[in-house]
């Protein structure tokens, strides 16, 4: 299960910061930065030890 769920997150991030790249390059600052923080979010609030999951 824990695989499962690494697997899933690490997904979204990915995608996220696919996103995050394309809006740079066109151009949208601000949406960028939300995604930006968005990512470091999902990053922080994910368990680093296996203890957590």
């Amino acid at each position: 299960m824990k695989n499962n769920y690494e697997k899933v997150i690490n997904e979204v991030i990915a995608s996220k910061e696919k996103v995050y790249e394309d809006f740079k390059k066109s151009g949208c600052k601000n949406f960028c930065e939300f995604i930006k923080k968005d990512v470091t979010d999902i990053k922080k609030d994910m368990p680093i030890d296996k203890k957590a999951a």
